[in-house]
């Protein structure tokens, strides 16, 4: 019996929404109850809301003596990049990217819209993408500024740029060995 510790593996292949969201903080804190200290969340996602995936970030972030490596396993786009780099350890295989935009907010069945609701709306946006630069400035080392324009400049970056970013701190192949512990979240899910 090896005295390794167990790494719970999770594959999080989903929109980050309300309940994707809440599953993954669900899991995670199941986990945490059984006494998993290390973890892996393989990652691909196009995004999806911004509040979601702060809370994500902030849960993952506030574990103590717990390990948590991200790793890109095909798309980080948008609000993903938020919970992607909330791993002590973060990893990409090789054909994986990661995209920056600023956030959007999708408007559904509004012909019309007063000037004090779509102020509102944009208010949120700012804030929102100020969230983000604040994290990802911190999280990857660089100037508020420097990740504003990328942002504003909607780029995909390759693994290789995103390693020269601070994104990732190496680039692998994601490769799983028979038996470990596998949790998945879809869409579906």
């Amino acid at each position: 019996m090896s005295n390794e510790p167990i790494t719970v593996y999770i594959n999080f292949i989903a929109e980050i929404n309300d309940k994707t969201s809440s599953l993954l903080i669900y899991l995670l804190t199941e986990q945490l109850r059984a006494g998993t200290k290390n973890f892996r969340i393989n990652i691909s996602s196009n995004g999806g809301r911004v509040f979601n995936a702060v809370s994500i970030h902030n849960f993952l972030i506030g574990l103590k003596d717990v390990t948590i490596h991200t790793h890109n396993l095909g798309q980080i786009d948008s609000s993903a990049n938020l919970i992607f780099l909330s791993g002590g350890r973060r990893t990409a295989s090789k054909a994986s990217t990661f995209l920056l935009h600023p956030p959007q907010m999708i408007i559904q069945g509004q012909s019309m819209m007063p000037i004090d609701l779509l102020t509102e709306r944009l208010e949120s946006l700012i804030k929102d993408q100020s969230k983000m630069v604040e994290i990802i400035s911190s999280k990857i080392g660089k100037d508020p500024e420097l990740v504003t324009k990328m942002f504003s400049e909607r780029k995909t970056y390759s693994s290789m740029e995103a390693k020269s970013l601070g994104f990732i701190n190496e680039i692998e192949e994601f490769v799983a060995s028979p038996g470990l512990p596998i949790f998945s979240i879809t869409n579906q899910s």
